[in-house]
């Protein structure tokens, strides 16, 4: 098993491994000539080193090394987060500062007035990968309790923030993007569950 490489015009396949000489973890295309690997390093293997390789012309090329691989803690929470699509992820710092890492090129862009310490640590990404939500629940609240929305575009290195009214309302139960730019929250009645709400914000 692992990571392969298809040339369709060619007709081969052939293991990303014995291609590169590296231990694959995981693969993608960052654009039609290049592609992002990712190898495991660090001790237990507990950090990532970042790689591009183009296949046309064997080039082969380390822009991250030693990358802590993100964990959620209850305490802090720090490290690399990798999205597939758009060629970025984040870096967060351990003091909740947070950057968005060009996989590609290797350049870093702060983020300037964000913390993750301001949200609950939860990162999800839209369908592409260029944009990733952050979200802060309200925990004396029934349901998700969001009171906080926020979306950071990775390819800008920019942060929106949105703080939420009159979200102990309803039972909010679902939180997740609808689109690329939108993000949709689902909720019903607290006292009749037949009544049901959908909540877009566009970023």
């Amino acid at each position: 098993m692992g990571w392969f490489y298809c040339d369709r015009q060619a007709q081969t396949t052939a293991n990303l491994n014995a291609l590169t000489g590296l231990e694959v973890f995981s693969a993608y295309f960052a654009n039609d000539s290049t592609l992002i690997l990712l190898t495991l390093s660090g001790p237990d293997g507990a950090c990532y080193d970042i790689w591009t390789w183009q296949p046309d012309s064997g080039q082969l090329i380390r822009t991250f090394s030693q990358l802590p691989v993100y964990q959620k803690h209850e305490e802090q929470s720090y490290g690399f987060q990798f999205f597939f699509g758009g060629g970025r992820g984040i870096y967060v710092a351990e003091d909740g500062g947070v950057s968005v890492l060009d996989l590609v090129t290797g350049g870093i862009t702060a983020v300037e007035g964000f913390s993750l310490s301001q949200t609950d640590g939860t990162l999800l990404p839209n369908p592409s990968g260029s944009k990733v939500l952050f979200a802060d629940h309200n925990a004396q609240t029934e349901g998700l309790g969001i009171s906080s929305l926020g979306v950071m575009d990775l390819e800008k290195g920019t942060f929106t923030l949105l703080d939420r009214e009159h979200y102990d309302a309803v039972y909010e139960g679902v939180l997740g993007w609808f689109d690329e730019d939108r993000v949709a929250i689902t909720a019903h009645g607290k006292d009749n569950y037949n009544q049901t709400y959908l909540y877009l914000y566009r970023f």
